[in-house]
């Protein structure tokens, strides 16, 4: 992340249903339960790749976004740091 005195590069991770097939793959996630998901055929996990830049983050959560989630679906991050010592 040019911006950030500390941070490298960051990633994410997005659980949930999908009703079209995403465009990036999708990973097997054994907390979610499909009988949970109405509409959805596509249901899992997808991440990004290390993104250096925080609008590149923002459009692929935007681009990439579950169209259905439930109680058990969430989303994290990763992070690089610029420095062992940070």
């Amino acid at each position: 992340m040019k911006d950030s005195k500390f941070l490298s590069k960051i990633s994410t991770e997005l659980e949930g249903g999908w009703k079209e097939k995403p465009t990036v793959p999708l990973v097997t996630d054994g907390s979610l339960r499909n009988a949970e998901f109405y509409d959805s055929p596509y249901i899992g996990e997808i991440q990004s790749p290390p993104l250096e830049e925080k609008e590149d983050l923002f459009k692929f959560m935007e681009e990439n976004w579950p169209t259905e989630i439930t109680a058990r679906c969430g989303f994290h991050f990763h992070f690089s740091l610029k420095s062992i010592l940070f």
